[in-house]
This record gives C-alpha cells, structure tokens and sequence, in this order.
C-alpha cells in the first residue's frame, strides 16, 4: 500500500480521478449499508413477523428488502464502472510517463536496464498495477466499512455472542498477518524470473537467424524451457498459500456460524441468554458480513501485494537519476560552424550506483577538428572509437577535461540544438518498420527532391528504385528485407538528411563492398557544405583521404596526423596499413 498511496500522490488528480473515486466510494458505501441493514431487518421480520403471524409486517419487510437489494445492485454496478476506469486511466497516465522517461534515458541508463526488463515494467507491471488499482477502488472502504458495521452491529443484536466475533478476528488477522509477511518477497522473484525469461525471448527473437544457421534449435529451448520452470516455480509459491488462504477463512466462516447457531440455542436454553431467534439469525448474517469483508481482504491482498511490488520496479525507472541533465540555462545553438574540440578528455563508464569507474575507457584525448575536416579515427576493436565519439553529441558525458564546438562546452548547449546539428550513421543500422521515404526522412523535413539526393549520395537510389514501389517500399521489422550494406546506405542518406554540420559515420559502410564505398566518398562534397566529419573505420582504405588519422590503442591516442604522415612516423599504423594493402617498398 505504500507504493500505491506513493503513486497517488504522484499522479494526483489525473483526469478528475479524485471527483470520480469519491463518487465511486459513496456508492460503495450506500451497497454496504444496504447489506449490514438487511440482517437487522431478518431479525425484525423473524422476531416480530413470523413468530406473531404478522404477515403484514413479513410483507413489507419483505417490499423493503427488495427495493434496498435494488439499490445496491445499481450502487455496486455504477461503482464497478468507476473503479474500471479509474483503473484503466491510472494505468494509462503511467505508461505515458514510464515510456517517457524510458525516452528521457540516456545512454548510460539504458545500459544498467536491460531492454526486456524495461519491456515487462512497460507491460506486465503496469497491467499489475492496473488490476490492483480496480480492486482498491471497489474495496478499498467496502471491506472496512463491512468489518466495522459488521462487528458494531453483532455487539448490539447479541452481546453474549460477540466473544465469537473477537476469536474469528484474532485467527483471521494473524493468518492475514503471515500472508502479508510471506508474499512481498516471493512477488519479487516472480518479476525478477519473469525478466530473465523475456531476456531470452528477446535474444532467440532478435538472433532466430544465428540460432537456425548454428542449429542451436534445441540449446535455446532447453535454455528457454529452464527460465520458463523457474518462473513457474516462483509463481506457484503464492498461489500455494492462496489455495491455504481462501479456504482457511471459510473454515473459519463455518465453525462460527455453528457455533453461534449452538452457543446461541444452548445459553437461551441453559444459561438463560436473553436472545431471540431473530438476533440469533441476524448475528449469524452479520458474521457472514464480516467474514465476507475479510475473505475479501484476502483476495485483495495478492493483488496489492503484487501492485505494490510492481509500482517499486516501475519507480525504479520513473526516479532514476539521469546521467545527462541540461542545465537550466543552457546556450542555444541556432547555427554550428563545426570546430571540435578536445581538451585533455577522460571517460569512464558509470556503475550501478551512478558512481565512474575507477578504470576510464579513454584518457587523455586531446586534438582539434576543423570545420570541413573528415577526421578518421582507426584502432582495434575496444579500443575507444566509438566511446570517443559519443561524447561529442553528449550520449555520455567525460569524466575529466572537455569537449567544445565553436568554443562551446558541449556540457552548456541546448541537449536539442546540440544533436540536431549532428547527423550519425552507425554500423548497426536500425530502421523503423515504415517505408523507405520516412526512414530517410526521419528527424528531417526535407522534400522528396532531396530525399533522392542524399539516397544517391548513399548510393542508395538506385536500389531503391528498383524495387516496383520505389521509396514507398515498405520496411519490414529491423529491415529484414533489405541486405547489411543496403541498411547501412539508408541509414547513411538519413544521416545526411539532416544537413548536418558535424557527420559522424561509426564504421557505416563496413558491410558495403570497397567500390561502393569509395562511390559514397566520393559524393559527399557534394552535401557535405563546410561539415566536419568523423569517420571510425576498420578499413584502412576507408581512412586515407582523411584530413588526419586518430590512430587509438588501450583508450588512448598514440599517434595522429595524415596518412603520409602517419606512414613515417607511427610503426603501428603502417604494420596495419600493410596487413591489409600490401607491404611497402623503402
């Protein structure tokens, strides 16, 4: 419950939920009052009815019942239309906001979440909360409000019975009190394995592919089928101690009624309780009242329990702290000439707690880009390439030192004027499932006319017109129908489309042949007005007309300049130079 009344007081008065819940809780109210009133009118009909042959009284206690069950019925079924959409818009206001600020993510956030945990938050959790929030609102005062009138009213139809009513409660809310205890803990590790199961769905999703061509069919199922047992078994242990629950509590029901039903004929009888038949019956109602109220309780808590635990996992993500904040005051950035700069930059990937690293991914990074330049970044695999370069439109932020455009530290820009100068091209080229013209066009409005000019710079155009429908071509999920380097050219031709003042290609032409990538080289003068350029590459050929070569090792630059240059002075760029073009001669 304190996860729910915490998200309460976090949505507040979304959509007039506050006005609609009151209006729902007195209906509530009105049906309970109708149910407690009925067993003091059984009482009235058997004491003063049937046992003096009233028939007239029998009669219109009888009319009254009725029209009060009507009334109740019509209260319950207007309030259960409350409570579904109380529920339904609460669940909604949270899944604007978790997406939101799954949106508002950066990089380095997105790397503690796993992609599939964020998906069940989005779904499974949210749909827990939505359910229990039904139930709340249709029980919330219901139960209580049962319990209390329930046990007020058995007090005063029979007091020498009521010492039933205290030992019905005293078991009930200890076995409530254990359940409470228990469940927390288990719904924990019923979400967590429910993760970890979408996490292998996801991957056998996304590599269904790799896992066919290394027939790995059966590997996966077994690993699928592992996860698969583990939720089960977690998800089993609550409901284990529902199915003790449920039945424990009208166990209890049954032994008070006959109880009452004995203690009742046999104190009238032999004790000389001052009790009628119709206090013996209406007591006997009423315990049905309160012990309805409490096997309610018991229904209800799983689904608090759950909601409760899921509202924490959804909070995780609503208060996560941001590793990229924009400062109140930051510059705006109308126009960009383009002159990078860094100064003595260090990085180091953030922990769980949001604490750096103590071992930085790149150190001491210092050079200049000028406007126009195309600065070619080479090093192995892991050895900072693309770290480096999402520092620049502020994926993450440095550690140490700092980065400037145009004298800027890109720390006081504007996070939107700053990207929206940036055009990236990556080597994972993600499109959306729409068709090609939008994919090209997205983050850009731009005309058809030059949708066509940056698809040609890309050497994208020809392909795509080839098809019969052209730039209306629809786009499957990930661009399945489309080949690596087709993809890569698309996602090039979106780049481009922004009319970026810094273009940033991470190894975007790796899955294109040597000849379609000196084509694409060729033709980005041609939109490329004043642009500097930063280019990671694998292939040595991809780097030699570069302005200068950053040549990267172990997160650190050990050499830089041209690539004449380069050649005579840094034995570690010509040893790569000639293992993939051939020795050179002295």
């Amino acid at each position: 419950m304190g996860n729910i009344l915490r998200f309460l007081k976090y949505a507040g008065n979304y959509k007039g939920v506050i006005r609609r819940f009151f209006f729902a809780e007195i209906l509530i109210l009105i049906w309970a009052a109708v149910q407690l009133l009925i067993p003091i009118l059984l009482q009235v009909l058997i004491d003063n009815g049937l046992t003096l042959g009233n028939l007239e009284l029998v009669f219109d206690v009888c009319l009254l019942i009725i029209v009060l069950a009507v009334v109740a019925f019509v209260a319950s079924i207007l309030a259960a239309k409350y409570s579904a959409n109380i529920g339904s818009d609460y669940a909604h206001f949270l899944r604007i906001k978790l997406y939101t600020k799954i949106e508002e993510l950066s990089f380095g956030n997105l790397d503690r979440f796993q992609t599939s945990d964020l998906i069940v938050r989005l779904t499974s959790d949210v749909n827990n909360y939505r359910n229990a929030a039904i139930q709340i609102v249709y029980y919330l005062f219901r139960s209580p409000f049962m319990l209390v009138g329930g046990v007020f009213l058995a007090f005063a139809v029979a007091p020498p019975l009521f010492p039933i009513i205290l030992m019905i409660l005293g078991v009930t809310i200890f076995i409530l009190y254990l359940y409470i205890k228990l469940t927390p803990p288990m719904y924990r590790r019923m979400q967590k394995r429910l993760d970890e199961l979408n996490l292998v769905l996801q991957e056998n999703l996304a590599g269904v592919r790799v896992v066919k061509a290394f027939v790995r069919n059966e590997h996966e199922m077994e690993r699928f089928d592992e996860r698969n047992v583990t939720l089960k078994e977690e998800a089993t242990k609550p409901l284990k101690l529902i199915a003790i629950l449920e039945p424990s509590l009208w166990l209890i029901l049954n032994i008070a009624i006959s109880a009452s039903l004995f203690f009742g004929a046999w104190g009238y009888a032999n004790w000389g309780f001052d009790i009628t038949s119709g206090e013996i019956v209406s007591f006997t109602n009423l315990i049905f009242a309160i012990m309805g109220a409490l096997v309610t309780l018991a229904i209800l808590l799983p689904m608090i329990t759950k909601a409760g635990v899921s509202l924490g996992r959804i909070f995780k993500v609503l208060e996560d702290n941001l590793d990229i904040v924009q400062k109140k005051n930051a510059v705006k950035v109308p126009e960009m000439k383009g002159r990078v700069v860094f100064n003595n930059v260090s990085m180091s990937y953030l922990n769980e707690e949001g604490i750096p690293n103590e071992t930085p991914v790149i150190k001491n990074i210092n050079f200049t880009a000028e406007p126009g330049e195309m600065i070619a970044i080479l090093g192995a695999t892991g050895s900072g390439k693309s770290t480096l370069i999402n520092l620049i439109p502020r994926f993450y932020d440095v550690t140490q030192g700092k980065i400037t455009i145009d004298g800027v530290d890109v720390r006081d820009m504007d996070i939107g004027d700053l990207r929206g100068h940036i055009g990236i091209a990556l080597q994972k080229a993600n499109l959306f499932s729409s068709n090609v013209r939008n994919n090209i066009k997205f983050g850009a409005d731009i005309s058809q006319e030059y949708v066509e000019k940056v698809a040609e710079v890309a050497d994208a155009h020809s392909f795509i017109t080839s098809h019969v429908d052209g730039y209306d071509r629809q786009v499957a999920r990930k661009g399945v129908n489309f080949s690596g380097g087709q993809r890569q050219r698309i996602s090039i031709a979106r780049a481009l489309a922004r009319k970026p003042k810094i273009l940033i290609l991470d190894d975007s032409t790796s899955a294109v042949d040597v000849a379609t990538e000196t084509r694409i080289q060729g033709a980005l003068p041609s939109v490329l007005e004043e642009t500097t350029t930063f280019v990671i590459a694998q292939r040595i050929s991809t780097v030699l007309i570069a302005d200068k070569i950053l040549l990267m090792e172990n997160g650190e630059i050990v050499a830089q300049g041209a690539h004449r240059e380069l050649l005579d002075t840094s034995p570690l760029y010509r040893e790569i130079y000639e293992s993939q073009l051939g020795k050179l001669e002295d």
